[in-house]
């Protein structure tokens, strides 16, 4: 440290004195005061690099990184991009970062269908954007006064009455649960006073309320939950099936995971044999057609109900008869299932959807979630709280205690984390310490899982959403497959097949094919492994392939069903944004933008305001989804008005008789729109509509 303060020192001096002078300093002295600068800069690189605390390395570049890069106008990026990158290799993630200075489009692995970027986290035109986040703290508001514990024992904590100074603590409480639907709850009778202990064994969900003393109203309120085991039949193969656990992380790319969860990576870095898959790619817009496509293996396309393969009509269509994975597990092998969500305003089946009649799995979180999201507690909560508590931990609290209870039997559970990622790129680091605390403690009980640490999608909206890299960080959510570590030191052939399909293109498509395959195969981990000796060749000709068998050599986003909008194989020229050929594509964009409104008469009509990004796609003579020759298409984003919105779609301009224009699949919105589309319900149209105030 001695030797690495005084220059980290001179840096952030000199940066905050360029910031407040830089008008001032546009003159001859300027350049030399730069040169200074960078000379001190690439000092500093030589100390950190030498410095055996990462942790402290880290902090430097990281608070030196983002001024020095945005002040020298990338001079400083290379040196910073090439410290982070030497620092973090020293870290052993897996060998998840590739730290060699190579272009996005050099990929990760090449098949003859596609050929993959290589996304750097850390990179100076996206880590810029990352910034340290304060760790959460929950407003101590009132004293813990009761907990639930492992028997189903409701009791009054002693210790914090004391503490608060609490006499004569007397609480009740009742239990709660589904009703008969997604939007109703059966709440049971409030309970005698006790002051003590109190059984609730048949309770899942139980609300409390406490008195003290004289108080004449309620001096605390919580929300408890706990796992009350299902009576099911055991296989009768008289095998212990394989389990599953897949954990959502909304809206987190796979260099965001980099970033944002390190303590969450070295826990499946240090206690499982886990493999990212850095070939995984999106297949639709939003969470819930990327969702659909991973946990029922269909496509759902709400722009085009002839292409979707599931009812796009959600408000009138409940979800029972879905053919959710999960229904798989539970009637074919008798599997104990979980579903379960933190953020319900946005829960996948019933946002802008009608949900479920019946709880759709065994151990069902959203009764619970929902009861207390509107509850008094939460209003009063701290952001990303509920009393004393961090709602990600309720969760993970809940889901834990399904993987003890059933540590005996085999299971299949979904967690779904959205609140803590879903808007922002830097909040998850809130909840990296709880994730890795999870799955350390985890870990006993997941010796015969199949564990899988998977996203929607990347960000999507944001100032890094403009960036090359940012929309390459969307499109490729975090995808992680971690095996115990005896299964793999014992089938090493299945651990090969993981890490050689990892660096080819994979989908969500494949993920519910690999849950399937755990349905049809997943008795032991020796007839995974054991059946790679027969496995025939891939055919492209199926869009979903099981990742525990070879994925296709040769396969571009045509034949994974990933449409151009989401292609990551293909690399896009940068044209002018003023050329008559862009703009003409630009306005052809915002025409079909109000083609589509045109239903509704409360949206405005928009306006072509500025484009903000044209490129031209690269014909590939690898790319399996070129159209003919007579076609050229563009990537372009534009900023309408009124609402300054911004649009990003691939145009087609087809050269015949007659010049066409047309815009054939989605059209993505890639800046948040708050309330602006009020006025309409559709959830396509919302990302398109500016509500008329009138």
């Amino acid at each position: 440290l001695s030797t690495i303060l005084p220059h980290y020192a001179i840096l952030v001096g000199l940066v905050f004195e360029h910031l407040k002078r830089v008008q001032r300093m546009m003159n001859q002295n300027y350049n030399g005061k730069l040169n200074f600068f960078l000379r001190q800069c690439r000092r500093a690189e030589e100390d950190i690099v030498a410095v055996i605390d990462e942790k402290v390395a880290l902090a430097l570049v990281e608070k030196v990184a983002l001024a020095a890069t945005a002040f020298s106008g990338g001079r400083f990026g290379f040196g910073v991009g090439r410290v982070t990158s030497r620092v973090f290799d020293r870290r052993g993630q897996f060998g998840w970062i590739d730290s060699s200075n190579q272009s996005p489009n050099k990929g990760v692995g090449r098949g003859g269908g596609c050929r993959l970027p290589t996304l750097d986290p850390w990179a100076p035109e996206v880590g810029v954007f990352y910034e340290k986040v304060a760790p959460l703290r929950c407003h101590r508001f009132q004293h813990e006064l009761t907990y639930l514990n492992e028997n189903g024992w409701l009791c009054v904590n002693e210790s914090a009455a004391r503490d608060a100074s609490y006499r004569d603590v007397s609480c009740t409480s009742r239990c709660f649960g589904a009703g008969s639907d997604d939007w109703s709850q059966t709440v049971g009778q409030w309970s005698e006073p006790f002051d003590r202990c109190r059984p609730v064994f048949s309770c899942e969900f139980v609300e409390v309320s406490c008195r003290a003393g004289a108080w004449p109203w309620s001096v605390y309120t919580n929300f408890h939950s706990q796992i009350v085991p299902k009576p099911k039949p055991l296989p009768t193969t008289g095998r212990q099936w394989l389990s599953v656990l897949v954990l959502v992380l909304d809206s987190t790319s796979q260099s965001n995971l980099q970033r944002c969860f390190p303590k969450l990576v070295e826990a499946l870095r240090a206690n499982y044999t886990s493999v990212l898959l850095r070939g995984y790619a999106k297949v639709a817009d939003n969470s819930f057609p990327n969702a659909v496509a991973a946990f029922t293996g269909k496509r759902f396309d709400p722009d085009d109900a002839a292409k979707s393969e599931l009812p796009v009509d959600l408000r009138h269509e409940h979800f029972d008869h879905w053919p959710l994975i999960w229904r798989q597990f539970a009637s074919r092998r008798q599997h104990v299932t979980l579903f379960a969500e933190d953020f319900p305003p946005f829960n996948l089946f019933t946002y802008q959807a009608a949900g479920f009649k019946q709880p759709p799995t065994d151990h069902y979180y959203r009764p619970f979630a929902w009861r207390v999201w509107r509850s008094f507690l939460h209003l009063r909560s701290t952001h990303l709280c509920v009393g004393n508590t961090p709602t990600h931990r309720m969760l993970l609290d809940y889901v834990g205690q399904f993987l003890r209870r059933y540590s005996d039997r085999p299971t299949f559970a979904i967690g779904w984390l959205a609140e803590i990622t879903h808007d922002w790129l830097n909040q998850g680091q809130v909840a990296d310490a709880d994730l890795a605390d999870f799955f350390n403690r985890a870990r006993p009980f997941l010796t015969n899982t199949v564990t899988v640490l998977v996203s929607d999608h990347g960000l999507r909206f944001g100032d890094i959403r403009h960036t090359r890299l940012g929309r390459l960080e969307e499109n490729m959510p975090a995808m992680v497959v971690a095996l115990p570590d005896h299964a793999a030191d014992r089938y090493p052939k299945l651990l090969e097949t993981l890490q050689r399909n990892a660096a080819l293109l994979a989908t969500h498509y494949d993920l519910h094919a690999t849950l399937l395959d755990l349905v049809d195969n997943g008795d032991t981990w020796t007839t995974l492994e054991r059946r790679l000796a027969h496995a025939r060749p891939p055919s492209t000709a199926r869009r979903a392939h099981s990742l525990l068998l070879p994925l296709p050599q040769i396969r571009g986003c045509a034949e994974a069903d990933i449409p151009d909008i989401y292609c990551v194989c293909q690399a896009t020229v940068r044209r002018d944004n003023n050329e008559t050929e862009t703009l003409r594509a630009g306005q052809a964009l915002v025409d079909e933008l109000n083609h589509r409104l045109a239903g509704e008469q409360r949206c405005a009509t928009l306006q072509l305001d500025r484009l903000l990004y044209a490129g031209e796609l690269e014909t590939d003579a690898d790319h399996a989804q070129q159209p003919t020759s007579a076609t050229r298409r563009y990537l372009i984003q534009v900023q309408t008005t009124p609402g300054s919105g911004h649009f990003e779609a691939i145009v087609h301009h087809r050269h015949h008789h007659r010049p066409q224009w047309t815009v054939p699949e989605d059209i993505s919105r890639i800046n948040r729109y708050g309330n602006q589309s009020f006025c309409v319900d559709n959830a396509v149209l919302k990302k398109y509509c500016f509500c008329q105030k009138n």
